[in-house]
């Protein structure tokens, strides 16, 4: 496993060790069906894992919250992704490739990614690296507040990486930073209690993308799972 630096001082509140994390998220609660069951073993065994092989050595820094993010997910039953901001380029394993990771995902498990992009030319880009998982995927032409605010229906898993984010520590990333806390204010009431949260462009000198989200987050009463390259949320 990679180290995991983290930031050097952390709330108590949000503080976990990668290892408890491995343990807590994935093994914590009963499998109540044997398709979960089945589901959970194929995703977490590392000597006979489709994800591991395909996604661990382009993921990088991602691999480890992308992972626990979709255990917890196929472990609570999960049936539906919502990504803002779509997979722009061919190849683009610097920017996650998102819309590829979880399309293929989607297509594996028998689940519905929906991603939402105000970019047609992103989305013609996402449309053609995923036209084998395509049957799972809703492409979504919208700026992302307004449509999460005009949609019904509960997420169980949800994305943020729709706002391009600067790593220069001198860099000002307040847009970006609203603009995550306003996506998620927007479909907050959809939400559940087991759902999960996941943000990208995290632990950037600068505040990165997550940055005002995180603080709501905490305020809210949820709890921080990992925070890494990506910081990864749920509310139970």
């Amino acid at each position: 496993m990679e180290n995991y630096p983290g930031p050097k001082k952390q709330n108590n509140k949000i503080r976990k060790s990668i290892f408890v994390v491995s343990i807590v998220s994935i093994y914590s609660s009963l499998l109540s069906t044997t398709n979960i069951k089945s589901f959970m073993h194929e995703f977490l065994e590392i000597n006979n894992n489709w994800w591991y092989k395909k996604y661990h050595k382009n993921l990088k820094k991602r691999y480890w919250t992308f992972t626990i993010a979709l255990s917890l997910f196929l472990q609570r039953d999960g049936g539906k992704i919502v990504e803002t901001g779509c997979q722009r380029h061919k190849d683009d394993w610097g920017g996650g490739c998102s819309t590829t990771i979880f399309g293929d995902f989607c297509k594996h498990y028998n689940k519905q990614l929906v991603t939402i992009d105000n970019n047609p030319e992103n989305l013609e880009v996402a449309k053609n690296e995923t036209k084998e998982f395509a049957d799972h995927i809703k492409y979504i032409f919208s700026e992302s507040v307004e449509y999460l605010k005009r949609n019904s229906g509960f997420i169980d898993l949800l994305y943020l990486d729709s706002m391009d984010c600067k790593e220069n520590p001198v860099d000002d990333n307040t847009e970006p930073q609203t603009h995550a806390l306003n996506e998620f204010k927007a479909v907050e009431g959809k939400l559940h209690d087991e759902s999960i949260v996941l943000i990208d462009d995290n632990l950037f000198a600068n505040g990165g993308k997550t940055k005002l989200l995180k603080e709501y987050l905490i305020q809210k009463g949820w709890t921080m799972l990992m925070d890494y390259k990506q910081s990864l949320w749920i509310k139970k």
